[in-house]
C-alpha cells in the first residue's frame, strides 16, 4: 500500500483495515473458486478479477480487455489485497 501524502495515523489505520478486510474476502473468493473452478458463482466484477489474479489465470480475464485493462478495472485497494493474499499463497 503507498502511503498518500497528508493523512493522519488514524487514516493510515482506517486504510489497513479496510485492505485486511478486502484481503480477508479475496482470501474466502479463492478457496470458494479452488473448490469448484467451473463456476465463479455470483461474484462481481472486481471480485472476479481479484481471483483471476491471485489464481494467476489470465484466461478468466478475457471479458475485461487486455490484462493491464483488468487491472486497472480493479482498482489500487483491491489490488493491494490481491497482491497480499497472492504472497501469503
Amino acid at each position: 500500500m503507498t502511503r498518500k501524502r497528508g493523512l493522519s495515523s488514524d487514516d493510515i489505520h482506517i486504510e489497513y483495515e479496510e485492505l485486511d478486510e478486502t484481503k480477508r474476502k479475496i482470501m474466502r473468493l479463492v478457496g470458494s473458486v479452488k473448490a469448484d473452478e467451473t463456476s465463479f458463482g455470483p461474484l462481481s466484477t472486481g471480485e472476479k478479477i481479484a481471483v483471476a489474479l491471485v489464481m494467476d489465470r489470465t484466461d478468466w480475464l478475457r471479458d475485461y480487455g487486455t490484462i493491464l485493462q483488468a487491472v486497472d478495472r480493479l482498482g489500487e485497494k483491491w489490488l493491494d489485497a490481491a497482491l497480499a493474499v497472492q504472497r501469503d499463497m
